[in-house]
């Protein structure tokens, strides 16, 4: 709500440069910092500043990943091993801090002889943190929120308000098309079963295409 006044959107396109052989698996915008963040394939994060006033619009890395090419040491042991191998990856924004999900759509893999085991469907959440290193590292839940993973879409960041929906939980679709849920601290789906029992097809709606993150007050 303006009070009346006119509201005035830059609405003009800008061509940014991406390094040869770039690929993004997603991106989140982050309104108070003015900044869209990239997730390459290989695992890489870099960070586009807005372009205001006539600036440049350039891709570069996170300011504390520019010191080390190798995109899989800003993970902690044993997920630096595990980056390269995941398939599916997703970005989201909650409570003002970068995450990652990293969804394993293979079989059960057995990484570093032994070293690392994947089960087929587990799910991970990393959170970014710039004043360690590595800097991205494991987290075992959302400060109450869950965050929901569509097939053709941005996550959707919430804080349940209906008993269906549980906290710190990842929701998603298998290839079947059947919602699954997964709780962050195990890991570990299971079929997200609702009153009249597990559907297919269109598992959520969310009404805004703006609702994609939660901010630090738990509001959408």
């Amino acid at each position: 709500d303006t009070g009346g006044g006119r509201i005035i959107e830059d609405k003009e396109w800008t061509t940014v440069d991406v390094a040869d052989g770039s690929c993004y698996d997603d991106m989140a915008f982050h309104a108070g910092d003015d900044n869209v963040y990239f997730l390459s394939s290989c695992g890489s994060v870099h960070v586009l500043h807005m372009p205001r006033g006539g600036q440049l619009a350039v891709i570069e890395p996170l300011a504390n990943l520019m010191h080390d090419p190798n995109p899989a040491a800003a993970y902690a042991a044993p997920y630096h091993v595990v980056s390269p191998n995941m398939v599916t990856k997703h970005m989201f924004l909650c409570h003002g801090s970068l995450y990652q999900v990293w969804k394993n759509t293979n079989a059960n893999v057995n990484l570093g002889s032994g070293y690392f085991r994947m089960s087929a469907g587990e799910i991970f959440v990393l959170r970014y943190d710039p004043g360690r290193w590595p800097c991205w590292d494991v987290v075992k839940d959302l400060g109450g929120c869950s965050v929901f993973l569509g097939k053709s879409s941005s996550p959707a960041v919430v804080r349940p308000a209906v008993p269906e929906v549980r906290v710190d939980c990842v929701y998603w679709i298998d290839w079947q098309g059947v919602p699954m849920v997964c709780d962050i601290a195990t890991g570990t789906s299971k079929p997200w079963v609702l009153p009249c029992g597990a559907g297919k097809g269109d598992c959520w709606y969310f009404g805004h295409d703006d609702m994609t993150s939660i901010d630090s007050k738990g509001t959408i």
